[in-house]
């Protein structure tokens, strides 16, 4: 299993990143200028680091509701849309949603999926991995654009799993990361919805915000990875979990281990940072269930702590704190990252060709 640090690269923090020995790193990408971006300088100091990049690419919100909007409007005044009654069942309801799906969307969002594409082959000799609109499903980051069922989104991802793959057929593409507290419900819906070949990898957020007993978090990974490996077998391609996002807001070894409730957009109550002395052993204990549980790939969210005063829980999940120092969750991430790399060199020495 290989580490990696989201967040994309920064020139000087390489020593940092030969010290933890991470392989990988995730950056966002936004394609709603519909032009493709310009990121050689990101892979150009990726690849001084031997990492592998995986990037989001995704758009802003209003860019999806503003393209939908008008198709819509286009379809509509032709009269090529269905319409929704109310004595209408919740099945048919859905049925009449991916009706009307398959009609916009190829037209809303065809010059996404052009420019998408694209992307993908300008890059292809840098980068061969791309995730579509991670956390599609958390409503600040998308404004709900998505809306609240679970159709959307796959309809979305299968016009631009096609486009990317029809330009680099080698590239793999992922699923939007998804997935607080190992609610997993947006991955099975995707599944039912058809969405079982549109994506290669099968890619979680597995953040635990509001679950702070172990004994509770143990009981829900132990559930719902290999439920949701099942799904992927019957209703997928048992596509390979990885995560491009995964970590705990810390506390800093100068912080009284109490009052430590962060805030939260979507989290009432606020996520309650991890105690100094409770975090190595969360770090250790969610890392070796997701390699039980077969993923490639664990980027961690973040290298660094980064002021904000109002306090928001993403801000602290840095390995290291505002002060410039390690906190002691480095050690648990540094020893994996290790790992992964011995494992790697092992795979390529074992299958390197001796002819």
């Amino acid at each position: 299993m290989q580490i990696g640090i989201h967040g994309g690269l920064v020139p000087e923090d390489v020593p940092l990143y030969r010290d933890l020995g991470a392989t990988w790193t995730k950056w966002g990408c936004d394609l709603s200028n519909e032009t493709v971006p310009e990121l050689d300088e990101q892979f150009d100091l990726a690849d001084s680091l031997g990492i592998r990049c995986v990037v989001d690419l995704r758009t802003s919100p209003l860019y999806l509701s503003e393209c939908s909007v008008k198709a819509q409007q286009e379809l509509g005044a032709a009269g090529k849309l269905d319409c929704i009654t109310d004595d209408m069942t919740e099945a048919e309801r859905s049925a009449v949603i991916l009706a009307n799906n398959s009609r916009v969307h190829p037209l809303a969002y065809a010059k996404l999926y052009e420019v998408a594409a694209a992307t993908a082959d300008r890059y292809r000799n840098r980068c061969a991995d791309w995730e579509f609109w991670g956390e599609c499903r958390c409503p600040w980051v998308s404004g709900s654009v998505f809306g609240d069922r679970s159709q959307t989104y796959p309809a979305i991802l299968e016009g631009f799993y096609e486009a990317v793959k029809e330009a680099v057929p080698e590239c793999r593409v992922w699923i939007g990361g998804n997935g607080m507290d190992l609610q997993l419900a947006f991955f099975h819906a995707c599944l039912d919805q058809g969405a079982g070949k549109s994506f290669d990898v099968c890619n979680l957020h597995p953040y635990f915000m509001q679950i702070r007993n172990r004994e509770n978090a143990d009981r829900v990974l132990a559930q719902e990875y290999p439920r949701l490996r099942a799904a992927l077998a019957e209703k997928g391609t048992s596509q390979p979990f990885a995560a491009t996002e995964w970590g705990y807001p810390t506390h800093n070894v100068d912080s009284i281990e109490a009052d430590g409730y962060l805030r939260s957009n979507v989290v009432q109550e606020g996520v309650r940072q991890l105690y100094w002395s409770e975090a190595p052993e969360w770090f250790d204990r969610d890392l070796q269930a997701m390699e039980d549980n077969g993923f490639e790939v664990v980027i961690v969210h973040t290298l660094r702590d980064s002021v904000d005063p109002s306090q928001f829980w993403g801000s602290f999940c840095g390995l290291i704190d505002l002060q410039g120092r390690k906190k002691n969750v480095w050690d648990v991430v540094q020893k994996w990252a290790w790992k992964g790399r011995e494992e790697r060199q092992t795979h390529a020495a074992t299958n390197r060709p001796t002819g």
